[in-house]
C-alpha cells in the first residue's frame, strides 16, 4: 500500500528531485562533455538539442495526457525514463552520438516532466488545496542546492562525477512519485469528455496573446542565460562577485515565489503582466549599463519581475482554464515560451553579443517592446474565451 501524502508536501518532494538534477544538468553539462574532450561545436550541438526536444515533447506528447486522473501515473514512468536515460550518461557519454541521442531522449521525458508537474500544481492550486508560489520555491532551492553539490563534488572528485550526482535528483524524483495524493487528481465529470485539441486553443485570441507575451518576456532571457556571466567578468568582476551577482536573482525569484500569493492576492492578472513586461525592458537597459555595480544589482533583483512575476501571472492565467484543458495550455506556455522562444532567441544573442558584446542587452529590451502594446488592453477571461470557441464548434 502507497504513502497517502498531501499535495503541498507531494509536489514540493518531486520538485525537489527534478529540479535538484536541473541544477547539475543545466549549468555542468557542458563541462562535463569538455572533460571528455567533445569540441565546443560538439558541445553546442548538443546542448542545442535540448530545448528543441522539449519544446517538441510539449507539442507532442505532452497534450495527449490531458486527464488529470492521468498526470500522476504519467510523472511516474516519465520519472523511470529520464532516471534510466541519465544513467546511461555514465557509460554512453564516450561516443558523440550515442551522447546525443540520450540527450534527445531524456529531454522527451524532461519536457513533459516539467509540464506535467505545473499542471498538477495548478489543478491543487485551483482546488485552494496548496500555494503554487510557496510550492515551486521549493524547485528553485533545489536547483541551487543542486548547483552547489555538484560543483563542489566536481572540484574534489573530478567532472565523471556530474552525471552521477544529476541522476541521484531522478532516484529523488522517482522515490517520492511512488506516495499517493491525498486527496487524488479526478477530472471533472461534465467536462472530463470535451477536449479542445493544440491548433484549436491556438486559435483563440486571448491564448495567442498570452503566448506572444510570455514568448517576448521569457524568450529575453536566452542572452541573459547564455553571456551575462562571460560580459560581467569580462568588465573587471571576479568569478565570485558574478557568482554573487547570478546567484542574487534566483533569491530574489525564491522572495517572489514565497510572497507571491500575498503580493498579489489583490493584483489583477493584467497588472501583473504589464509588471513583467515593464520590468523586462528596464531590467535589460539597466543590464547595458552593467559596468556601474549599483546598476547591475538592480538589474538583477528585477530578476524576481521578470521571471518570477511573469510565470505566477502565467500560472495564474492557465488556472483560470476549464480543468480539462489546462494541460494542453501548460503545454503550449512550456514549449513555446519557456524552451521554443529562448531555443530560438539563443544563437541570435550570441550573434549579436559576438559582434557587439554588451550592447546586446538593448537588443533584448526592444525584443521585450511589442510586449507593451499586447499588454495594454484587459484580455477576454480565458474560460469565457474556450467557452465561446467550443460554442461555436459545437454549432
Amino acid at each position: 500500500m502507497r504513502m497517502q501524502t498531501p499535495p503541498a508536501l507531494w509536489l514540493a518532494l518531486f520538485f525537489f528531485g527534478t529540479f535538484f538534477c536541473f541544477g547539475v544538468y543545466i549549468p555542468f553539462w557542458g563541462e562535463w562533455m569538455q572533460s571528455l574532450g567533445y569540441s565546443k561545436q560538439d558541445i553546442g550541438m548538443v546542448m542545442g538539442s535540448v530545448l528543441a526536444a522539449r519544446c517538441i515533447a510539449n507539442l507532442t506528447i505532452t497534450p495527449r495526457l490531458h486527464r488529470i486522473e492521468w498526470l500522476l501515473p504519467s510523472l511516474r514512468w516519465l520519472s523511470v525514463i529520464a532516471l534510466v536515460v541519465m544513467t546511461l550518461h555514465i557509460w554512453g557519454g564516450a561516443n558523440l552520438w550515442v551522447l546525443f541521442a540520450l540527450t534527445i531522449v531524456a529531454n522527451l521525458a524532461f519536457g513533459p516532466i516539467t509540464a506535467l508537474s505545473d499542471t498538477l500544481a495548478n489543478y491543487y492550486s485551483k482546488l485552494k488545496v496548496l500555494d503554487y508560489g510557496r510550492t515551486r520555491l521549493v524547485g528553485s532551492i533545489a536547483f541551487i542546492i543542486g548547483t552547489i553539490t555538484v560543483g563542489f563534488f566536481s572540484e574534489h572528485f573530478g567532472s565523471a562525477v556530474i552525471p552521477v550526482v544529476a541522476a541521484l535528483g531522478m532516484v529523488a524524483a522517482l522515490f517520492f512519485s511512488q506516495f499517493n495524493l491525498n486527496p487524488m487528481p479526478v477530472s471533472q465529470q461534465e467536462n472530463s469528455a470535451v477536449h479542445m485539441p493544440l491548433r484549436k486553443l491556438l486559435g483563440i485570441p486571448t491564448v495567442l496573446t498570452f503566448l506572444c507575451v510570455t514568448a517576448l518576456v521569457q524568450g529575453s532571457h536566452a542572452g541573459y542565460y547564455n553571456f551575462s556571466v562571460i560580459y560581467w567578468q569580462s568588465l573587471g568582476y571576479s568569478k565570485s562577485l558574478t557568482g554573487m551577482i547570478f546567484s542574487l536573482g534566483v533569491v530574489v525569484e525564491i522572495a517572489v515565489f514565497a510572497m507571491g500569493s500575498r503580493i498579489f492576492e489583490r493584483i489583477s492578472l493584467m497588472a501583473m503582466f504589464r509588471l513583467a513586461v515593464v520590468g523586462a525592458i528596464l531590467r535589460w537597459s539597466l543590464m547595458a549599463m552593467a559596468d556601474f555595480l549599483p546598476a547591475l544589482i538592480i538589474a538583477q533583483a528585477l530578476h524576481g519581475v521578470t521571471f518570477a512575476v511573469c510565470h505566477l501571472a502565467a500560472i495564474r492565467y492557465i488556472q483560470q482554464m476549464p480543468t480539462v484543458h489546462m494541460v494542453g495550455l501548460q503545454s503550449l506556455y512550456n514549449a513555446i515560451a519557456l524552451a521554443g522562444s529562448i531555443a530560438v532567441m539563443s544563437p541570435i544573442s550570441g550573434w549579436i553579443y559576438d559582434h557587439y558584446q554588451g550592447q546586446m542587452f538593448w537588443f533584448l529590451a526592444a525584443f521585450v517592446v511589442p510586449a507593451l502594446a499586447l499588454v495594454i488592453r484587459t484580455w477576454q477571461l480565458p474560460e469565457q474565451a474556450i467557452d465561446e470557441a467550443l460554442s461555436e464548434r459545437q454549432s
